[in-house]
């Protein structure tokens, strides 16, 4: 998938994530995250088949990454992580893009996920997508302590495929 959206895009590509991914999605975890997860741990994950992943790549080098959890027809997403270095150029926006598809070929027609209550970009952003709050967790996070808003989007391609077919059958 060709990315011009993505400010200074000539070599972002995003792609679905298999094994090979493994070891550049635990580094994100760790710098991002501060989550220690084995390439090993991470390739198990990627390549299992209720998990839908697509990761940025500037050349060879991952640059971002999101995953999420099918289960049936619906999907948690787990992580959706940025380098640092490539913030604010839109690949969170074009990752979470990517994963939507990704998860509709899978089947999903809802998604959710929890955001840290204190991270405003990452709200924001889910917000513009379409993602809607519809809890807190109080004091789910440590180091440090925060709140988790949790947030869910319908993505079930039947309420739009159809929705301005007006000729009808």
């Amino acid at each position: 998938m060709s990315m011009d959206k993505i400010k200074g895009s000539e070599k972002i590509k995003i792609f679905r994530c298999d094994e090979s991914c493994a070891s550049g999605a635990a580094a994100l975890c760790a710098a991002c995250f501060n989550r220690n997860e084995s390439a090993a741990y991470m390739a198990y994950f990627l390549t299992n088949k209720q998990t839908a992943a697509v990761c940025a790549k500037d050349g060879d080098t991952i640059v971002g990454y999101a995953a999420a959890r099918v289960v049936a027809d619906e999907a948690e997403i787990m992580d959706v992580a940025v380098s640092h270095k490539f913030r604010r150029r839109g690949i969170g926006r074009e990752l979470m893009s990517s994963l939507e598809a990704l998860c509709r070929e899978m089947g999903v027609a809802k998604l959710y996920l929890e955001v840290r209550s204190q991270n405003s970009a990452a709200r924001a952003l889910y917000s513009s997508l379409g993602y809607e709050v519809y809890g807190t967790r109080h004091g789910y996070y440590i180091d440090p302590a925060d709140d988790a808003v949790l947030m869910k989007k319908n993505i079930n391609i039947l309420n739009t495929a159809f929705a301005d077919n007006s000729n009808g059958c």
